[in-house]
């Protein structure tokens, strides 16, 4: 069993060393890969000279900006075109507010107790906000809240981190389904896409202490459309690979 981490990466050049470097001390075995989802400053050239002094670092770069979504899209599926089943598919920002320290216990919990996705949460026991404004922790509340009342996916609490463990073995049955469009929306609110469709798998969550005060340069999040695209997958929900 495998460890790959895939990331999403778009402008993230004043971090992007700080977080490679943090990745090859807390996963020095882990098989890591971004996709640059066309970067307009030096992002793309630093993943690209660490791919260069590390044969387990590569790089996929899309040539213009397509969204969060579309990333994340490409990740899913090539982890599942290229590893195996009971591979693990590690996922998180690259905006150094996540920290690599818990893809290993993750991964453990995954593969201990024969989970499907595991979720890296600020609402389990023991996770955590830091850093975060008054007016994102009241729209990270309203979006907790609003999921689980009309998603209801059991175990999931914290539907908007991409923090995650897969096993590849998932994202296998979710091309199965989906094709090579699992993803569909292309902003943030892809996550709550993503695990609603994994709706019927074996969900677990890790507890996150997430320290938006790491972060490096400026949100690109945009809270109203994101919201907005909450709406549109809580009311015209597909149904999930096992439902």
């Amino acid at each position: 069993m495998a460890m790959i981490i895939g990331l999403p990466c778009y402008n993230e050049q004043d971090g992007l060393s700080e977080l490679i470097e943090d990745i090859i001390s807390s996963c020095p075995d882990a098989t890591l890969f971004f996709v640059d989802d066309g970067s307009t400053d030096d992002s793309e050239s630093i993943i690209s000279r660490y791919a260069e002094m590390h044969d387990n670092i590569y790089l996929i770069a899309h040539e213009r900006n397509m969204g969060l979504g579309m990333a994340m899209n490409t990740i899913l599926c090539h982890a599942a075109d290229t590893y195996g089943d009971d591979d693990v598919l590690i996922t998180f920002d690259s905006d150094n507010t996540h920290t690599p320290a818990i893809a290993g216990p993750m991964m453990n919990k995954l593969i201990d107790e024969k989970l499907d996705v595991v979720i890296a949460s600020r609402y389990e026991k023991g996770g955590k906000e830091l850093g975060l404004s008054a007016i994102r922790k009241l729209y990270s509340r309203g979006a907790r809240v609003f999921c689980t009342v009309l998603l209801r996916i059991k175990n999931v609490r914290d539907y908007s981190c991409g923090y995650r463990a897969y096993r590849v073995g998932l994202l296998k049955e979710l091309m199965g389904r989906y094709g090579a469009q699992i993803v569909e929306n292309p902003g943030f609110e892809c996550m709550v896409e993503i695990i609603n469709k994994c709706r019927g798998a074996r969900i677990a969550e890790y507890p996150l202490v997430l320290n938006y005060a790491l972060k490096k340069g400026d949100s690109k999040m945009r809270p109203m459309k994101t919201i907005r695209g909450y709406f549109k997958i809580a009311f015209g929900r597909r149904r999930g690979i096992r439902a």
